[in-house]
This record gives C-alpha cells, sequence and structure tokens, in this order.
C-alpha cells in the first residue's frame, strides 16, 4: 500500500535548480553573519579584548578595529604556521 503526501501547495510552481541554489547560498550567508555576530559579541565584551584593541588603535598602525582583528589574526596564523 503506497501513501500519498498531499501537496502543501498544489498549485505552486516548482523552483527552478538556480532558484534553490541562490536559496541555498543566501541561506549559508545568513547563517555565517549570525555566526560571526555571536563570536564578535562574544569576544568584544570581553575586558582584556577592549583594553588590547584600544591599545593597538593607539599605535596609530591600524585604521579601525576591524583592521586591529584581521592582521592580528593573520599574523597569529603565521606565527603557528
Amino acid at each position: 500500500m503506497k501513501k500519498q503526501i498531499a501537496a502543501h501547495e498544489p498549485n505552486a510552481d516548482l523552483l527552478a535548480p538556480q532558484d534553490v541554489d541562490s536559496d541555498v547560498v543566501a541561506l549559508g550567508e545568513a547563517l555565517l553573519e549570525k555566526r560571526a555576530e555571536r563570536i564578535a559579541h562574544n569576544v568584544l565584551l570581553r575586558p582584556d579584548i577592549q583594553d588590547a584593541l584600544r591599545q593597538l588603535l593607539g599605535t596609530k598602525l591600524y585604521a579601525s578595529e576591524e583592521e586591529v582583528i584581521a592582521r592580528s589574526l593573520n599574523a597569529m596564523l603565521v606565527a603557528v604556521g
């Protein structure tokens, strides 16, 4: 005996493969953005990190907090690599 599942939207058009790919990319980007927000929130609330950012920005070697973080991560990668 075969079971039938009723269509949720029986008159809806099926998505084209490109539409599905686009939706998957958009979902991936949204999930990555949420992850980045969570990590940034947790890290930037730490007083030691706030102090380090202030000190590094004070050297005038960096234009922004984002640059401090990106260049510091790259330097750490070189150091451990």
